[in-house]
This record gives C-alpha cells, structure tokens and sequence, in this order.
C-alpha cells in the first residue's frame, strides 16, 4: 500500500528513490496501466496459481478446471 501512495502521489524532491519512483510513474503512464492494492483474500488464486506454476517444470501447464488448493 505504501508503493501505490508513493506512485499515486507527488513525491518530495529529496525522497531518496525519486528517480526509480519518476521512472516508474513514466512507463506506468506511457503503458497506460494502473496499479491498486489487492486484499489478501482477494488474492489467494492468484497466488496458488503462481505456486503452481513454480512447482511444474513444464514451460507451460494448462489446466482444464481450477486446482483443488484455489477452487473456493
């Protein structure tokens, strides 16, 4: 949540990473993409999916139905 403030808002002309935070901001805006906080709950398919796909050694796994683990 602190990222997306930071990306959100105007940062201050002393923040440390202003360079990387500006950088971020351009490609974020030249991508026209966005960015917003995901409750944890909200995320847990996307999670197990990712696990999932770390724990395969195909390059690709398609699946048919939802994994049991993600299901709910």
């Amino acid at each position: 949540m602190q990222v997306i403030k930071l990306i959100q808002e105007e940062s201050s002309p002393n923040f440390h990473h202003r360079a990387l935070l500006e950088d971020a901001k351009f490609l974020m805006q030249r991508c026209k993409c966005t960015i917003q906080h995901i409750l944890k709950d909200g995320n847990k398919a996307a999670d197990g999916l990712a696990n999932l796909g770390v724990t395969h050694l195909a390059p690709f796994v398609f699946l048919h139905a939802p994994p049991s683990e993600i299901s709910n």
